[in-house]
């Protein structure tokens, strides 16, 4: 995963993104 900037980056973006819906649920 480290070795691979591209997927580090997608997975980041997933993160953020289900912290902005949890976010607005709660």
């Amino acid at each position: 995963i480290y070795q691979n900037p591209a997927l580090f980056r997608a997975a980041s973006v997933a993160f953020w993104t289900s912290c902005r819906v949890i976010s607005k649920l709660i």
